[in-house]
């Protein structure tokens, strides 16, 4: 590497005096087992990680590209790398007396005083419980539970 100066309207480059520059030395990371490296170096970690001389040191991270998930999600185990290919996230709301917008975007109104099942996809169910405003009509969500292996999560 180097640095490059434009000079203009110089005759004679022995004119030119260059003071106070500084020297940029390139730099060098040393990992665990001794091996150095140099600055902008990459390679791949015994854990799949690949590794990058920075200025500020060894970084690392999962890089397997060569994934593609097509219309899902790639996630990364950030303690494995094992790349996995996974659904979005899905979303359903509950509001007013109670009105239901469900995973699918689809809305639905339900007036009674009942549960309604938002989700049941084997490993987990969420239910919606609906009750009276004042012991009368209009009806609100007053408990959001999660059911997950055998444990019942409630707001």
């Amino acid at each position: 590497g180097g640095v490059g100066f434009a000079f203009h309207n110089v005759k004679s480059y022995r004119q030119v005096k260059i003071t106070g520059a500084e020297f940029c030395a390139p730099f060098t990371c040393t990992d665990d087992d001794g091996t150095v490296y140099s600055g902008g170096d990459s390679w791949e970690g015994d854990d799949g990680r690949t590794c990058t001389c920075k200025e500020t040191g060894i970084s690392c991270a999962c890089g397997d590209d060569s994934v593609n998930c097509g219309g899902l999600e790639k996630w990364v185990d950030p303690d494995t790398c094992e790349v996995k290919c996974i659904r979005s996230p899905g979303y359903c709301q509950s509001s007013g007396d109670p009105h239901y917008r469900t995973f699918d975007g689809r809305y639905y109104d339900f007036h009674g005083q009942c549960t309604y099942q938002a989700a049941d996809c084997g490993d987990f169910v969420v239910n919606f419980k609906n009750f009276d405003f004042y012991n009368r009509a209009p009806r609100y969500t007053g408990r959001i539970e999660l059911e997950f292996k055998g444990e019942t999560f409630a707001i």
